[in-house]
């Protein structure tokens, strides 16, 4: 038995639906022409028309294919941006320079580049990482995120820097380097706090010693007051000394993980390479950078995963439940995340053993 297919309308509330209905009506465009050649339709698409359609979804599909993968909610997808923007932006100039575009599809193209300049920037080299800085449509910021471009380069399939330019690529590396020695020195910070009053309880408490001691100093520079001199030339010599080290564990681990090779996007068993378990293999490797890929790659790159949940608790929460508990709604949507992602994780675990 056939599919059964029916036309698509575009709503905007649903990304790249766009593209279904035009994809739809090009499936679909058999089917339209025979009622039309015995005139049981009034209205039809002209064979320009119908050409201008197919076009128009050939441009869209990059678009659909760049919004379905960063729509997902069960991997890494936060530093895939870069390369996504860049990838669509070089399809779109390259249409333009085609010698075969119509003059319909030159003004479609012509609106798309001026809305994806106006929202991401040029693209050019030492633009791209200042961009964030500018203003774009409706008071946004312009261009790709901070966030997201040091995410690209600490996924270990991205670091290549494919769609950063190169200017751009030693900010960013600045950037990172600036932020591991911020980690490290905010480690060092708790385990001297947990050295000098045992184990704290939680994060949170580490937090508050690390506060403590801090407080602590300055109670001493206020008391020693009188030698002021003396006693801040001889701390701050040893700061210097401390921020001396960390930098230059900041840039050595760098420089290390600059020489790794790429990680593939896909394994030898043609499975989707996972930056986190790369991340968790190389922790003690380069535990700053381990850190920071913990905190950047967890950045989901749309809000799609959360708009799910909002749909799920609509469904769940229905008036027909209007004695539901909140305690038991709360439970009943983390079981419907929560099981599926245990079959995930049972079924890799099968697969690896």
């Amino acid at each position: 038995m056939g599919v059964e297919y029916t036309v698509i309308q575009d709503v905007c509330t649903r990304w790249w639906s766009t593209y279904a209905m035009g994809n739809r009506l090009l499936t679909l465009k058999d089917c339209i022409l025979i009622p039309n050649l015995r005139g049981d339709i009034e209205k039809n698409l002209t064979d320009g028309q119908w050409k201008v359609l197919q076009d128009i979804v050939a441009l869209l599909k990059p678009f659909m294919i760049a919004q379905r993968l960063l729509e997902g909610q069960y991997y890494v997808t936060i530093s895939l941006v870069p390369y996504v923007l860049h990838k669509i932006r070089t399809g779109l100039n390259e249409a333009f320079d085609s010698p075969a575009i119509s003059e319909a599809l030159k003004a479609v193209l012509t609106k798309m580049l001026l809305k994806f300049v106006e929202a991401f920037g040029s693209g050019s080299d030492g633009a791209v990482a200042s961009d964030h800085l500018t203003r774009g449509p409706r008071q946004r910021p312009r261009g790709i995120p901070k966030h997201t471009l040091i995410a690209s380069l600490l996924d270990p399939r991205t670091k290549g820097g494919v769609g950063i330019p190169a200017t751009d690529q030693l900010n960013v590396w600045e950037w990172i380097e600036s932020e591991m020695v911020i980690v490290t020195q905010e480690v060092h910070v708790l385990e001297a706090a947990i050295e000098g009053t045992g184990v704290a309880e939680n994060h949170d408490a580490q937090l508050g010693q690390g506060r403590q001691m801090r407080a602590h100093e300055q109670d001493l520079d206020d008391f020693f007051s009188d030698i002021a001199p003396v006693l801040h030339g001889a701390r701050n010599c040893h700061v210097a000394d401390a921020e001396r080290q960390r930098n230059e564990e900041a840039a050595m681990e760098l420089r290390l993980y600059k020489s790794e090779p790429l990680l593939s996007m896909k394994d030898s068993k043609g499975e989707w390479s996972d930056p986190l378990q790369w991340w968790a293999g190389n922790q003690h490797k380069f535990p700053s950078l381990a850190r920071l890929a913990s905190m950047y790659l967890a950045i989901p790159a749309s809000s799609a995963p959360s708009e799910r949940v909002f749909t799920s608790a609509g469904l769940t929460i229905a008036k027909d439940r209007a004695r539901l508990l909140p305690s038991r709604a709360d439970e009943l949507l983390f079981l419907h995340d929560s099981l599926p992602a245990l079959k995930r994780y049972n079924d890799g675990m099968r697969r690896m053993g």
